[in-house]
C-alpha cells in the first residue's frame, strides 16, 4: 500500500543560468492567457470591460406574423451567405487603417434633418460642393488628338500632355537671380583722356591719375622696406651688449632718482604756523561770506541764461533742425562710401586688386584710328568687372607644380660606347 500511495517526485534542475531557467520553466499558462487577451482584443475587447448593451439586448417588439400567401412576395431577394464564404470572413473586428471612405451625398436619398436652422443646411451644401469638386479632379482627363508633325498653328499649345512631353521646359530660376550684388555698372565709361585723339587737359588729368596710383604703390613698398630693414655691419657693431642692456638704470639712475625724491619730499613739507600768521575769526567770516556771494552770483547768471533761452525757442529749434539735417547727410554719405554694394567684397582668400590704368604717353598719341596702339585686354577687363561687382570671387591663376621632386637615373649603358663608335 505504501508503494501504491507513493507519488512520483518532481525532477530537480539546476537554475544557475538564465538558459536553464528558460529551458525548465513552464510558461504555458502565461502564453495561454496572453493569447486569450489578444483574441479578445481582436474580437472587440475583453468581455469584462464591455457594457451590458454590448453583450445582450432586450427584444420588446413582437414579430409580425406573415401570412403564408404573401410569404413569397415579402421574402428578401438578397442571397444568403454560404457557410464556406462565412468561414473566409475575417474574425477580427478591428478596422484596418485608412479604410474609412468619405461619404458622398446622393441625390435620391434624403438626409435626416435634426434641426430646422438654415445654417446647418448651408454647411451641408458647401460640403457637398467640395466633395463634387474633388471627384471631378480625380477623373482622368481626356487628351485631344493632334498631328505632331503638323504646322505650329495646328498644334494645341495649351494641352498639358503635349507641353509636358514634347515642349522644352525652361530651367527653374533661383530666387536670388534678380538680387543685385553691386550698384556699379557692368561697363564703365572710360575717361575722355583715354580717347585716340583727346584734348590736352583731359590727357594730362589721366596722366596725373595714373601717376598718383603708381606713387601710392611706391610708398607702400618703401614702408615695407623700412619695417623689414636689415642692419648694416657698422650698426650691428654699435649695438649695446646684453649686459649693458640688462644693467641700464640699476645703479647711477637709481641714486639720482633717490636724491630727487628726497628733495621733492622736503619741499612738500608744510611750513610751521606762527602766531602772527594765524587768521582771526573776522577774516575767516569775511572769506566765507565772499565765497557764498560768488556762489549766489553764479546761480543768478545761470537762471538768467535759462530764462533768455526760453524766449529764443524758435531760433534753437531752427539750429537743431539744421544740425540734424547735416548729421543725416554725413551719415548717408558715410553709408554710401562704406556700402558693400559699391566696394568689392572679400569672397575668397585673395584681395581684389584694381587693374592698371590704361594710358598712352604724349609721344604715343597718333590722332588716327589706323595707327592706334592697342591698350589692355577685353577678356581681362570683363573678368575684373565680374570680380568688382561681386559676381565671382577673386582668384589667381594656378601654376603647374610637382608634388615630389623628379628623380633621375643613370642607365648602365650610359658610359658604354655606341655601336657607331665601335
Amino acid at each position: 500500500m505504501a508503494a501504491a500511495t507513493a507519488t512520483t517526485k518532481k525532477k530537480r534542475f539546476s537554475k544557475k543560468s538564465k538558459q536553464s531557467w528558460r529551458k525548465h520553466t513552464d510558461i504555458k499558462d502565461v502564453e495561454e492567457h496572453l493569447e486569450e487577451a489578444r483574441r479578445e482584443e481582436r474580437t472587440g475587447g475583453p468581455v469584462s470591460e464591455k457594457p451590458d448593451e454590448g453583450l445582450y439586448f432586450l427584444d420588446n417588439k413582437a414579430e409580425e406574423r406573415k401570412s403564408t400567401e404573401g410569404k413569397s412576395k415579402d421574402r428578401s431577394r438578397k442571397r444568403k451567405i454560404l457557410k464556406a464564404d462565412q468561414l473566409l470572413l475575417p474574425e477580427s473586428k478591428i478596422k484596418p487603417i485608412g479604410s474609412k471612405k468619405r461619404k458622398v451625398p446622393q441625390k435620391g436619398k434624403q438626409r435626416k434633418d435634426f434641426s430646422n436652422s438654415s445654417t446647418d443646411s448651408k454647411v451641408e451644401e458647401e460640403k457637398g460642393k467640395l466633395v463634387k469638386a474633388q471627384i471631378n479632379q480625380n477623373k482622368p482627363k481626356t487628351v485631344a488628338v493632334f498631328d505632331l508633325w503638323g504646322t505650329q498653328e495646328d498644334i494645341p499649345t495649351g494641352d498639358e500632355h503635349f507641353l509636358s512631353t514634347t515642349k522644352r521646359i525652361e530651367v527653374r530660376k533661383p530666387k536670388t537671380i534678380n538680387r543685385k550684388t553691386s550698384k556699379l555698372v557692368a561697363v564703365e565709361v572710360c575717361s575722355p583722356g583715354a580717347s585716340y585723339n583727346p584734348t590736352f587737359e583731359d590727357h594730362q588729368s589721366l596722366l596725373q591719375l595714373a601717376h598718383d596710383v603708381e606713387l601710392r604703390k611706391v610708398k607702400e613698398i618703401e614702408k615695407l622696406k623700412r619695417q623689414v630693414k636689415l642692419l648694416t655691419a657698422e650698426e650691428a657693431a654699435n649695438l649695446p651688449t646684453w649686459n649693458e642692456e640688462m644693467s641700464q638704470g640699476l645703479f647711477a639712475e637709481n641714486d639720482a632718482e633717490g636724491d630727487a625724491d628726497e628733495s621733492d619730499y622736503e619741499s612738500t613739507l608744510a611750513a610751521p604756523v606762527r602766531a602772527f600768521n594765524r587768521k582771526t575769526k573776522q577774516q575767516r567770516r569775511k572769506e566765507k561770506e565772499k565765497q557764498e556771494e560768488l556762489k549766489r552770483l553764479e546761480t543768478e547768471r545761470k537762471e538768467k541764461m535759462q530764462q533768455n533761452e526760453i524766449f529764443r525757442l524758435k531760433a534753437l529749434k531752427k539750429e537743431m533742425k539744421i544740425a540734424d539735417e547735416e548729421a543725416e547727410k554725413r551719415r548717408e554719405k558715410k553709408e554710401i562710401e562704406t556700402s558693400s554694394l559699391i566696394k568689392p567684397k572679400r569672397l575668397s582668400r585673395h584681395k581684389y586688386e584694381s587693374p592698371d590704368c590704361e594710358i598712352q604717353l604724349s609721344a604715343e598719341l597718333s590722332g588716327s584710328l589706323r595707327t592706334l596702339k592697342q591698350e589692355g585686354n577685353l577678356f581681362e577687363d570683363r573678368f575684373k568687372s565680374l570680380q568688382r561687382r561681386n559676381i565671382i570671387e577673386t582668384r589667381l591663376p594656378v601654376k603647374p607644380y610637382r608634388k615630389y621632386k623628379q628623380k633621375t637615373y643613370t642607365r648602365k649603358s650610359y658610359d658604354k660606347p655606341c655601336i657607331k663608335e665601335i
